[in-house]
């Protein structure tokens, strides 16, 4: 018998481990020694969950939980702990675990942490799908941030593969004990339930592909029909704003607004200063100073809803001084009309 902790070589009937101290838990309590779980090759456990989208993990709990149903004759759904794994991940590891180790593995099998792992991959990507399909202020977000969603759905689409990942070290575990058995072979070719899962995978595999291929296609077109709307709105408000002012046009006793340009996000005032003492001026001291004027003003506040910066440049004159300031959409959040 060894250690499931270190590994140690120990007596038959050791309570504890004379290496690292530590209690020993016998395979023979759980009466588990001679379960022979489910044989399956590393590289064919992967490409099956990755091909089914992680339905053949349930498939490969199922296998295991059945082993041992039959082994030791309890009255367990394999079905149920096979559906609900991450309320029995770290009871079947840990009886894999402790019967591989009874047969001579010497190397360290970190039960836990792999369990552990499982169940944070599975909870995070149901916990991402429950915000995504439920939370209002996600849905509110999508709506500004179309891109948003896409990129969320691939990180979600990449932890849900990757649950296969904390069962492979426990597989290796598997097939170990199980050779040491009875020299269990691998099975090479697939079952037809098998064949039947990887057809359903490969179908739902190529759905989600085409839809989020469309989805972001969709979203690359309206966002060139955004811009280039957004583009001849800016046009067409400096063109307006120019008609209606004559320039340079006097704003106060020293303030000159000289020109309005049309930026790729924003509309620019080109202001100049002059008559004044400027030592207390800075970018944020101006910001503050404007922010209640800009943010109550109702048509720069469409502007602004409209994702479009409003920017003021300064140059004091006869000195080397210039300001620069933006105002954004979340910069008057406060502001309510």
């Amino acid at each position: 018998m060894n250690c499931i902790h270190c590994g140690n070589r120990l007596p038959s009937d050791a309570k504890f481990c004379n290496k690292c101290g530590k209690p020993i838990e016998s395979v023979k309590e759980i009466n588990a020694e001679h379960v022979e779980y489910f044989s399956i090759s590393l590289l064919r456990l992967a490409v099956l969950s990755v091909l089914t989208l992680g339905i053949y993990d349930v498939y490969w709990f199922y296998k295991n939980w059945d082993a041992i149903k039959k082994q030791e004759g309890k009255k367990i759904s394999p079905l149920a702990r096979a559906i609900f794994a991450v309320f029995y991940c770290h009871d079947l590891f840990k009886r894999v675990a402790l019967s591989a180790k009874n047969h001579g593995y010497v190397k360290k099998i970190s039960y836990s942490f792999w369990a552990t792992t499982y169940i944070i991959l599975i909870i995070a990507g149901t916990a991402m799908g429950q915000v995504a399909r439920d939370n209002p202020d996600f849905k509110s977000l999508a709506s500004d941030y179309p891109s948003l969603v896409i990129y969320f759905s691939v990180f979600q689409f990449i932890i849900i593969l990757s649950s296969f990942i904390p069962l492979l070290p426990i597989q290796k575990v598997i097939n170990f004990n199980n050779d040491s058995i009875a020299q269990i072979h691998q099975r090479k070719k697939f079952s037809i339930g098998e064949a039947i899962l990887i057809v359903l995978g490969i179908v739902f595999f190529g759905s989600i592909i085409l839809s989020t291929y469309s989805s972001l296609a969709r979203f690359n077109t309206n966002n060139i029909v955004q811009v280039h709307s957004k583009k001849d709105f800016i046009n067409k408000s400096v063109a307006s704003v120019k008609t209606n002012l004559n320039l340079p046009y006097r704003v106060d006793e020293a303030t000159t607004l000289v020109n309005i340009t049309a930026e790729s996000n924003a509309i620019r005032y080109h202001y100049v200063i002059s008559g004044i003492d400027t030592s207390d001026f800075s970018n944020a001291y101006l910001k503050d100073y404007l922010r209640p004027t800009v943010c109550q003003n109702k048509d720069i506040k469409n502007i602004l809803d409209q994702d479009i910066n409003i920017e003021h440049s300064y140059f004091v004159e006869d000195t080397r001084e210039n300001y620069f300031i933006s105002f954004a959409k979340a910069d008057c959040l406060q502001y309510k009309l």
